[in-house]
């Protein structure tokens, strides 16, 4: 039995920082043998507690795949993962721990509980995850109001001017997540061109925050069928009441469904028959597909988009359970969120976001950057955040523009970094043409870089507050800047550049 205290501390201290840890890209590496890769990609997820990688790093080290065999390493990696009840992990520790000699299970403790204050749960939760804050007689967030039905349901009857793009399909707006091509282009799609020519239907559902000011921002689309333009368009530009939480106005996650999404079944029957025969049709064959996780899933997010379709209250939220239960990471993330966002379980809904966060999940980091950032639940932490936001950056381009502006404004100096939030904003300029951070930030650029451009300055500053006041948020921070930076004393420095006084 190899049990080297001496060289199992420098070995599993040499793990890489966190970078883009993604289990499922290690997976990969995995399944093709490619065990090299599939390590360094294991010990990625390992430093933000993935039992997952943990398992598996501890299958590597005890079957000697693209490593020597270490027994120890393995033990100590199954020690880890047994902390998060991960498959077998348990038992696996217990044959590797007595099979040793009465001193090498001593040592094997001793290591395993060294490296429990590194990689264990409370550990890696206080490095990287929310930590909840004590709320006094259980107080919640309230939503004081919703999206009025008079507003909404001009959406459900307007018109397409293009009638030729009536070949409607399903989409995932990040190109993640579930998968409903099959359901779309082969039992839906015929339905919605034969409905109502000068009457296309349409449906999305949005996921959103409201903003302090009552404003909505950040949405994002997780279902969309048929031309939802003017309905999200319309999303962006609405205004609320604020989210109030002890009388304080806060930042808060919210869903919304628009178009015939909005329709109980009796609506969509009268208005759109044949749609609602088809919904019905194909909820019915996803829903007798008992063993298939993905089928299973695609059903919970059809009950998502239709509620009518659930037997019961329960119906759906007992079936994302059951999946996230057994390790399906897209319903992690949907019964976390909706666990957050309906604050049914706070608790349970931040740990189950986290789970899929671990594997890779990037619509989750997105989400625990931002319960880290703002949730009144959680201890907020700008730091903790931004490595969310940057971990899911490349995926999610939400989470680049909020990693921008912690690097740009955090009153954490030793988060500031200019070059890296330029660099965020210059590779998605297309992205965020009509976003008003965007250009605030960009405003904040040319004021502070070195060799900066107080005229691109001013102009970008007058563009973000135009923009935010056309989808009524609250500018009046942004205005006395501009006064400041266009009514302050001014002087040419030598080298001809401005210079505020």
């Amino acid at each position: 039995m190899n049990i080297n205290g001496i060289i199992l501390t420098v070995c599993l201290f040499l793990l890489p920082v966190a970078g883009l840890a993604n289990v499922f890209k290690a997976n990969q590496f995995f399944a093709q043998k490619d065990y090299i890769n599939a390590e360094i990609e294991y010990a990625k997820s390992a430093r933000i507690g993935s039992p997952h990688a943990y398992y598996q790093l501890a299958v590597m080290n005890y079957n000697g795949y693209g490593m020597e065999p270490d027994i120890a390493k393995a033990a100590i990696w199954f020690y880890l993962a047994a902390e998060s009840n991960f498959h077998d992990s348990k038992h696996q520790f217990e044959l590797i721990y007595q099979a040793c000699n009465p001193e090498q299970q001593a040592q094997l403790i001793q290591q395993a509980d060294l490296f429990k204050n590194t990689f264990g749960l409370a550990a890696v939760i206080q490095k990287y995850y929310p930590v909840l804050k004590p709320v006094e007689n259980d107080a919640k967030v309230k939503l004081n109001s919703e999206f009025g039905e008079t507003d909404l349901e001009q959406l459900d009857f307007e018109t397409d001017d293009l009638l030729s793009e009536l070949d409607f399909d399903w989409q995932d707006a990040d190109e993640t997540g579930y998968n409903y091509d099959s359901m779309a282009r082969q039992r839906i799609n015929a339905s919605l061109k034969s409905d109502a020519l000068l009457n296309p239907p349409y449906f999305a559902i949005v996921d959103f925050y409201i903003a302090d000011d009552g404003s909505t921002r950040h949405l994002m689309p997780f279902s969309v069928l048929g031309n939802a333009k003017r309905g999200i368009e319309f999303l962006s530009h609405a205004q609320i009441s604020s989210p109030e939480f002890n009388q304080t106005q806060v930042y808060y996650p919210a869903r919304v469904s628009l178009g015939v999404a909005r329709y109980d079944r009796f609506r969509l029957k009268k208005e759109f028959s044949r749609i609602h025969t088809k919904v019905r049709r194909e909820a019915a064959r996803l829903k007798k597909q008992t063993t298939d996780r993905q089928a299973q899933y695609e059903y919970a997010m059809m009950m998502a988009t239709f509620p009518w379709l659930a037997n019961s209250e329960h119906h759906r939220s007992d079936l994302l359970a059951k999946l996230a239960e057994q390790g399906f990471v897209p319903a992690q993330y949907e019964y976390g969120l909706n666990l957050y966002q309906q604050q049914t379980d706070i608790k349970k809904g931040i740990n189950w976001l986290s789970e899929a966060a671990k594997y890779g999940d990037s619509k989750a980091q997105y989400q625990l950057g931002q319960i880290i950032k703002y949730s009144p639940y959680v201890e907020n932490s700008d730091a903790k955040a931004l490595f969310w936001y940057q971990l899911s950056a490349n995926e999610q381009a939400y989470s680049a523009l909020k990693a921008a502006e912690i690097l740009l404004l955090s009153s954490d100096l030793t988060l500031r970094d200019l070059t890296k939030a330029k660099m965020l904003l210059a590779e998605r300029k297309n992205i965020f043409r009509q976003n008003p951070m965007y250009f605030y930030l960009n405003a904040i650029i040319n004021k502070e870089q070195p060799n900066r451009d107080f005229k691109a300055a001013v102009s970008s500053l007058k563009t973000a507050i135009t923009l935010a006041q056309e989808r009524h948020w609250n500018t009046q921070k942004w205005e006395s800047e501009l006064e400041d930076w266009t009514f302050g004393r001014v002087i040419i420095s030598e080298e001809g550049q401005l210079e505020d006084k």
